[in-house]
C-alpha cells in the first residue's frame, strides 16, 4: 500500500520532520511553504526529494465542488453535530431586537466552521480529484486540525483511507494568538515600510479626515472602493439628484481596511467629494469589558457547565456575542443618525455587523451581485433587510435557504443590464464580432496551483479552443476580453500569446482605461463565448446569444452541475459541442427556442432587460428612506 503524507506548511521545522518518512519512501505533499523554500536552490532540493506542492492541475477528475455549499452538505453535517439549543438559549438574549435570532446565531456558527475548513476544502477537493488516492493508498494528514476540521475531513473523504495524525481545539486558540501577535508586530515595525511601498506603487489614500460621521443618514460599505477593478463603478445606489440623500456626495462611504488607489481613481474620489472613513476597531479594553459582562450575565457556574459539555460551541457563541456588543457600541457612537446601510458585496459583508444594524433599526440594503451565489450556494450566507435581486425566482430560492435572511426581497432585474441596453445600437449583432470572456489568472505560480476553475492549465486549454475556433471561422473577428491583462505577463502563456498574435482574426482587448468597455463591446457582438460569469448572465437577459464553455482538462462539467439554466442548452462540454453551437449561431440559428429564452430570462432577470433596473432600485430606496 502506497503511503502519502500531507503537511500544511513546509518550513525549517517540518522539513526536518519529513526527511525520515521521505527517505523511507513515503510520498510527501505540502499546502504552502515559507519564503525560505521558494529560493531556487531549495526548489531543486525539493524536486530531487520528490516533495511536491498540492496542485489542482494534477487532478484527473475534480468532479462536483463542495466548497460552494448545498443544503445538507458536509459543512451542514458538521454544523448539526456541533449545535446545541441549550447553548444558543444562553446567548440569544445578547442579540436584542433580532428576528429569528436562534437561526441567525446558527449562521454565525456555520460561518466559523467555513473559515476553519477553508484550506481543508482545498485538500478535500484535491484528494477526491486524484483517483489513485482512492485505491491502495494510505493518506496521513499533518495539520492544525480542530474537532471541526477532523469531522469535515472524515465526512468529505469517505472514499479515501485517511488518518489525521493529531487534532485538538487548542489549535484554534493558537491560531488567533499567533494572528494577534503577527498583526501587532506588523503594526509596530512595518508601518513605515508599507507607506514607502505605497509611494513606489503610486498609490494614495482616499480616506477622509475630520468627518462628522454621526451626521450621515446613509452609509455605504462598497467593499474595497466603489470601483470593481478597472471594469465598472458600483453606482447602483447613487441618485443624480443633488439634494437627494442618495447623491454620491451625501453618502458616507465606509471601508473595513485602509483604502489606497491609483491616481485616476483617487482623483475620481476627490472630484466627487466622496467622504470615506475607516470602520472603527474596538479597543482591547472594550472586548474585556463585554467579556466580563457576558460571563456575569450567563453566570459563572453555567459558563463552566457549558464549557464542559461543548467548549467549542460555547467559545464560538461567546466570541460572536462580544463582537456584536462591542460593534453595537461603536455604531451607536459613530453613526447615531444612520437610517440605511448600503452594502456593496452582500456575500462578503460580515453577518455580525448586519445583526448590529438590525438591532439598531438601521436597514441593511444590497443588490444581488451574482445569480448563482445568491440563489444556489449555501456557503455564501448573508443577513439583509432589503435585497434588490434579479428575479422572483431568486426570492424563492433565498426563502428556501437556511443561511440567507432577507426581510424584503424585491425583484428589479440585473443592475448592469442597464449598461448593455444603453450601449446597444440599431445594428447590434449584425456585425462579425465575437467576444470571448475568459477567467482571470493569478500571477503567483503557487497560488495558481490551488485555483480550481481558473488555474493556468485550464485557462490555456480555453485559449487553445478559441484559437481553433478563430482559425476555422476566418470571416469573424474574435476578441478576448478579461478582468485584466495579468495573464499576458505570465511566462506560462508566452507560446499561447504568440499563437493568438499569429491569427489575423483573433486579438486580445487591451483597453482597461475606459470603464464599462466589456459591456460596450459585448452589447453589439454577434455572439459571446464565455467561461461562466455574471456578465454572461446579464447578456442572456439582454437577449444576446451566450455559449458557456463549461469544461476543462480535469472537469467534465462545471457550474451547470449546480444549475442547468432551465435546460436552455447553452453549455458546451467539449470542443466538438462548442464548435457545433458556434457554427449554428453564426449560421443564423438560435441556441434554443424563443419560449425557452423567455423562460430563462424570467428566471435570471424577471424577464428581458429593459434598461430600468436601477430606476426600480432608486424608486424603492426613496420609499424605504421615507418609511
Amino acid at each position: 500500500m502506497k503511503k502519502i503524507l500531507i503537511i500544511k506548511s513546509l518550513n525549517s521545522l517540518t522539513f526536518f520532520l519529513i526527511l525520515v518518512p521521505c527517505i523511507m519512501g513515503v510520498e510527501i505533499f505540502y499546502f504552502h511553504s515559507s519564503s525560505f523554500f521558494l529560493k531556487s536552490f531549495f526548489i531543486k532540493v525539493l524536486e530531487k526529494l520528490s516533495i511536491k506542492r498540492i496542485n489542482y492541475e494534477d487532478c484527473d477528475d475534480l468532479g462536483v465542488q463542495p466548497n460552494r455549499g448545498k443544503i445538507g452538505d458536509f459543512t451542514d453535517q458538521v454544523l448539526y453535530d456541533l449545535l446545541n439549543s441549550e447553548h444558543i438559549d444562553k446567548f440569544n438574549h445578547f442579540f436584542d431586537r433580532i428576528n429569528d435570532v436562534d437561526s441567525k446565531l446558527s449562521l454565525l456558527v456555520k460561518k466559523f466552521i467555513m473559515l476553519r475548513c477553508d484550506e481543508l476544502y482545498t485538500v478535500s477537493i484535491w484528494l477526491n480529484g486524484v483517483s489513485k488516492f482512492q485505491h491502495n493508498h494510505k493518506i496521513y494528514l499533518l495539520w492544525d486540525i480542530c474537532s471541526i476540521g477532523n469531522s469535515f475531513v472524515l465526512k468529505s473523504c469517505q472514499n479515501i483511507n485517511i488518518k489525521i495524525l493529531a487534532h485538538s481545539n487548542l489549535f484554534i486558540y493558537f491560531y488567533y494568538l499567533n494572528k494577534g501577535i503577527t498583526r501587532f508586530i506588523k503594526k509596530m515595525f512595518f508601518l513605515k515600510q508599507g507607506l514607502d511601498d505605497n509611494k513606489e506603487q503610486n498609490l494614495s489614500s482616499v480616506m477622509t479626515d475630520s468627518v462628522d460621521t454621526s451626521s450621515y443618514e446613509i452609509l455605504f460599505f462598497p467593499h474595497s472602493s466603489i470601483f470593481y477593478g478597472d471594469l465598472f463603478i458600483k453606482n447602483y445606489f447613487y441618485s443624480e439628484e443633488r439634494g437627494s440623500v442618495f447623491n454620491i456626495k451625501n453618502i458616507l462611504h465606509i471601508e473595513f481596511s485602509r483604502l489606497l488607489l491609483g491616481s485616476k481613481k483617487a482623483k475620481f474620489y476627490s472630484d466627487n467629494n466622496i467622504k470615506t472613513v475607516l470602520f472603527p476597531k474596538p479597543k482591547i479594553k472594550e472586548y474585556f469589558k463585554f467579556f466580563k459582562y457576558a460571563i456575569s450575565s450567563i453566570g459563572f457556574i453555567n459558563s463552566l457547565t457549558m464549557l464542559k459539555s461543548n467548549a467549542l460551541l460555547f467559545s464560538i457563541l461567546l466570541v460572536n456575542s462580544i463582537e456584536f456588543l462591542t460593534n453595537k457600541k461603536i455604531v451607536n457612537l459613530s453613526y447615531g443618525n444612520a437610517k440605511i446601510a448600503l452594502v456593496g458585496y452582500e456575500i462578503l459583508f460580515p453577518p455580525v455587523i448586519s445583526l448590529v444594524f438590525e438591532s439598531l433599526s438601521i436597514k441593511t440594503v444590497a443588490v444581488q451581485e451574482r445569480f448563482l451565489a445568491s440563489a444556489f450556494y449555501e456557503n455564501y450566507p448573508f443577513i439583509l433587510d432589503t435585497y434588490y435581486v434579479s428575479s422572483s425566482f431568486t426570492c424563492k430560492m433565498i426563502k428556501e435557504s437556511k443561511v440567507k435572511f432577507v426581510n424584503r426581497c424585491i425583484p428589479c432585474g440585473q443592475l448592469r443590464t442597464d449598461l448593455i441596453e444603453g450601449f446597444k445600437s440599431d445594428d447590434s449583432g449584425k456585425n462579425n464580432l465575437i467576444i470571448v470572456f475568459d477567467y482571470h489568472s493569478v500571477k503567483d505560480p503557487y497560488l495558481n496551483m490551488r485555483m480550481i476553475d481558473n488555474n493556468w492549465l485550464s485557462n490555456k486549454s480555453f485559449y487553445d479552443d478559441i484559437c481553433k475556433l478563430a482559425k476555422r471561422n476566418k470571416d469573424f473577428d474574435f476578441v478576448i476580453r478579461g478582468k485584466n491583462l495579468n495573464w499576458t505577463e505570465i511566462p506560462y502563456f508566452e507560446a499561447t500569446i504568440k499563437k493568438i498574435n499569429s491569427i489575423p482574426n483573433l486579438r486580445i482587448s487591451s483597453d482597461y482605461k475606459t470603464l464599462n468597455m466589456q459591456y460596450k463591446m459585448a452589447s453589439n457582438a454577434k455572439l459571446i463565448i464565455a467561461k461562466h460569469s455574471s456578465i454572461g448572465d446579464e447578456l442572456i437577459a439582454s437577449g444576446k446569444p451566450v455559449i458557456y464553455h463549461d469544461f476543462q482538462p480535469n472537469v467534465r462539467k462545471g457550474v451547470s452541475v449546480d444549475y442547468d439554466y432551465n435546460k436552455f442548452d447553452n453549455f458546451a462540454y467539449s470542443f466538438h459541442e462548442l464548435e457545433l453551437k458556434v457554427k449554428s449561431v453564426l449560421d443564423g440559428n438560435h441556441l434554443s427556442t424563443k419560449r425557452k429564452l423567455i423562460e430563462l430570462q424570467e428566471i435570471i432577470n424577471n424577464g428581458a432587460s429593459d434598461g430600468k433596473a436601477k430606476d426600480r432600485v432608486i424608486t424603492d430606496l426613496k420609499t424605504l428612506y421615507g418609511s
